[in-house]
């Protein structure tokens, strides 16, 4: 496929676009998007910057860039890791310690709803995404994470007292956990330790995986962007854990039922279930090469003109695990360019798109 020209485009005024929003005197740290930030916006800096990473990975920069000034980013991203391994961003994780968030957990709990919190979500999450970004650059973190279950049955335990009626939740905790065994396990376990947690991540993914659909979720049917986003997570964890898919031909059948909601999230979420079961089976390629090269429109309408891409087709993302950091503009934002390049550089492949080398990551 030959490139399209909007998207040559892009290629060129993407690094201009990461250059204006970049803090020349700290490497490593990005303002979220040019303007309307509040004052969360202002000061959150660890998820912006493993977003950051990422694009500059994914299009090529990264190798590009001066030796001296990926230590000084990656020294800047392992800056936010206290003593016992987790990875703090403060104007991010305070939203959780709120009277709302707190009371929020207490309903919850009455309800007997089951899982984590959501400061230990929030917490996993960007821990998780800093220890892969710093693995994506050849780097590790200061300190072992272990803040998650170190022995096949709470493994086991854990992975099943996870909310599955929501699959995207689930299985983004499911999949964080799944690259915390995988990176941080061999740290401070013995190596058959380390393996049986492997094993028991292994086995609950298979053998939880259902056969219709080829996606995980249990009760009723969620709705299709809840499977499909679910299947990425749940994908992801399979990445980290080395194992086959069970059913790719079920879960392209799925896939293919819907194009995604015009959002960031859920663009790349589909995009990176097709491709990944591309690698798996030849299973209705050509129904498939023709879907993702509608999605590749949708992203079209994504590029804005300050040269890069926005979450909303209209406007930038507003908030960052429930915290307010922008005021909708319509303008690029970090978060959406991470994704959508992400996205890009697997449709790239999966399209055999010319002329446009960017590199897939491990999400």
């Amino acid at each position: 496929m030959i490139i399209p020209a909007w998207l040559k485009k892009a290629d060129d005024t993407i690094p201009a676009w990461l250059e204006k929003i970049s803090l020349p005197d700290m490497t490593g740290r990005f303002k979220f998007c040019l303007n309307g930030r509040t004052r969360a916006g202002e000061k959150a800096a660890l998820g912006f910057s493993c977003f950051a990473l990422r694009i500059f990975y994914t299009i090529g920069l990264w190798d590009k860039l001066d030796s001296g000034k990926k230590l000084e980013w990656i020294k800047f991203l392992q800056s936010f890791q206290s003593a016992d391994g987790a990875f703090i961003d403060p104007p991010i994780l305070e939203n959780c310690d709120s009277w709302k968030e707190r009371l929020k957990r207490i309903l919850l709990r009455r309800k007997g709803h089951r899982g984590i919190s959501q400061r230990q979500s929030v917490l996993n999450a960007e821990t998780k995404q800093a220890i892969a970004t710093l693995a994506q650059a050849s780097a590790q973190a200061l300190y072992p994470f272990k803040d998650f279950s170190r022995y096949p049955y709470d493994l086991k335990k854990y992975f099943a007292d996870l909310d599955w009626t929501q699959p995207w939740s689930a299985g983004g905790q499911a999949a964080a956990t799944a690259a915390f065994i995988k990176n941080e396990a061999p740290k401070f376990l013995s190596k058959e330790d380390a393996d049986l947690l492997m094993e028991e991540a292994v086995s609950f993914f298979k053998g939880t995986a259902d056969p219709q659909t080829g996606a995980w979720f249990s009760g009723r049917m969620p709705a299709h962007y809840q499977i499909i986003n679910g299947a990425m997570k749940a994908l992801t964890a399979l990445d980290w854990l080395e194992c086959k898919i069970p059913y790719p031909e079920k879960l392209i059948d799925t896939c293919l039922l819907s194009l995604p909601e015009q959002e960031g999230c859920h663009i790349v979420d589909y995009v990176y279930v097709l491709y990944r079961c591309c690698q798996a089976t030849d299973y209705r390629r050509q129904e498939i090469l023709k879907y993702l090269e509608n999605i590749l429109n949708i992203i079209k309408r994504h590029y804005q003109p300050d040269g890069a891409f926005s979450y909303h087709e209209t406007h930038n993302q507003t908030a960052y695990y429930g915290v307010k950091i922008a005021r909708p503009m319509r303008q690029s934002d970090l978060q959406a360019t991470f994704l959508l390049c992400f996205a890009i550089a697997m449709l790239a492949s999966v399209l055999e798109i010319e002329d446009l080398k960017w590199n897939v990551i491990r999400p």
